[in-house]
């Protein structure tokens, strides 16, 4: 049976933030991977090298969210409190969904578990 004690919604974003900074480092992290590419076959490079340029967007975004809820984090009032393990019983991964839920304290596994979809 799920818990049903709410938790207040500043911690809630507070994970989800931290998540949002975690994806932000790993999509950074990718950057390698086009400065990888060799100089054989010029065009394909540079529209590849144009394709990998949406890494850094994609990373601001992560990182932009994830300040952007620590902000929230501020100013909403710490009596407001929700269950969110209810929404969090919705996601996929379960390492995720534990991160999300766990009470402030607790162990959060930080291995991927769950049903992980790789192209």
């Amino acid at each position: 049976m799920p818990s049903r004690t709410p938790q207040p919604i500043t911690e809630i974003l507070s994970r989800i933030s931290a998540e949002l900074t975690d994806l932000a480092q790993s999509v950074d992290r990718l950057h390698s991977l086009a400065q990888s590419v060799d100089d054989s076959g010029k065009k394909e490079k540079e529209a590849f090298l144009q394709e990998a340029q949406s890494i850094d967007l994609i990373e601001q975004r992560l990182s932009s969210l994830s300040h952007f809820l620590v902000e929230l984090v501020e100013i909403v009032p710490p009596e407001w409190e929700v269950i969110g393990r209810s929404a969090a019983q919705k996601l996929k991964l379960s390492a995720l969904a534990h991160r999300l839920s766990a009470p402030e304290g607790h162990a959060h596994p930080s291995h991927a578990s769950g049903e992980l979809e790789i192209f």
